[in-house]
């Protein structure tokens, strides 16, 4: 707070349009991001993707190389799901707050236009 206290309320506007456009943005991505990965090794589970083997179709299941590679990306992916989508949301909301608490100490440095006066 004592940093946007040299720019004023422009500044905390600024700052809180800014980490709310992309705290969205990066909280839909993550939680999409989780959720294909999780799909992608359910998919590759059923037996639904195949290569071509000398010239044949084999199915990709449990144990094959494949699989190992999409059990990775779910390792990866269920964080993302799980935590870290909604965690930018409570940090969207604490930062929210902690301008509103903080809301008279910016308006008393020359009425909100901060020690640099800015208009």
């Amino acid at each position: 707070p004592s940093s946007l206290a040299l720019l004023g309320v422009r500044a905390v506007a600024g700052l809180l349009v800014g980490s709310l456009v992309s705290g969205v943005q990066l909280a839909i991505s993550q939680s999409n991001t989780g959720g294909a990965w999780d799909n992608a090794k359910k998919y590759v589970e059923k037996g639904c993707v195949s290569i071509l083997v000398d010239g044949e179709p084999v199915a990709q299941r449990k144990g094959s190389e494949l699989h190992k590679a999409a059990v990775c990306g779910d390792t990866v992916g269920d964080p993302l799901k799980d935590t870290s989508g909604p965690a930018i949301n409570i940090v969207m909301k604490l930062q929210a707050i902690i301008s509103l608490v903080f809301a008279d100490y910016f308006m008393s440095i020359n009425g909100g236009k901060g020690l640099f006066n800015v208009e």
